[in-house]
């Protein structure tokens, strides 16, 4: 990675971008994430890099970014979810203290969680390729771990018409 102050803005920014939840982007924040995408853009243009691979970019800075750990735990996002690390298997910390053991740490796992529980965990061979799609009424977001990057579609469904 380049050491660039010029950058330095450009990072700041992203890292306030992503740390707005989506209820804060639609109560008025929307002036701040227009002018970020225009950094984005212009940033891009100044280095000549393509939507795509600006994409890949962020993409690599927001999954790829070194968290730090302790004593052997990492936190999950901004939850009471937590990893244990150096365990022989698979395993995370929930609310209230109960654990969740899954496979040999040497195997590759997917894992499913709310603020509360484990919802289920499936076997992958490899997550290079894993692409990850997640469904709500409203939108679809997802994450491909191979090109690391990561959207959302809008859904136009309506209520089911009676019968």
């Amino acid at each position: 990675m380049h050491k660039n102050r010029k950058g330095t803005p450009l990072i700041a920014l992203l890292i306030l971008f992503i740390s707005l939840s989506p209820g804060d982007m639609a109560q008025g924040n929307k002036h701040l994430e227009d002018r970020l995408l225009a950094v984005l853009q212009k940033f891009a243009k100044n280095n000549n890099l393509s939507g795509t691979a600006l994409q890949e970019l962020l993409g690599g800075l927001v999954l790829d970014s070194p968290q730090l750990r302790k004593g052997g735990v990492g936190i999950i996002g901004n939850s009471d979810v937590y990893v244990s690390l150096d365990e022989e298997r698979n395993a995370l910390i929930l609310p209230a203290g109960k654990e969740w053991h899954g496979k040999k740490s040497t195997e590759g796992e997917v894992v499913l969680v709310d603020n509360e529980r484990v919802l289920g965990s499936i076997p992958v061979p490899s997550t290079s390729n894993l692409k990850i799609i997640i469904f709500s009424p409203s939108d679809v977001h997802y994450v491909d771990m191979s090109l690391r990057v990561g959207g959302k579609y809008a859904r136009y469904t309506g209520p089911p018409s009676p019968q």
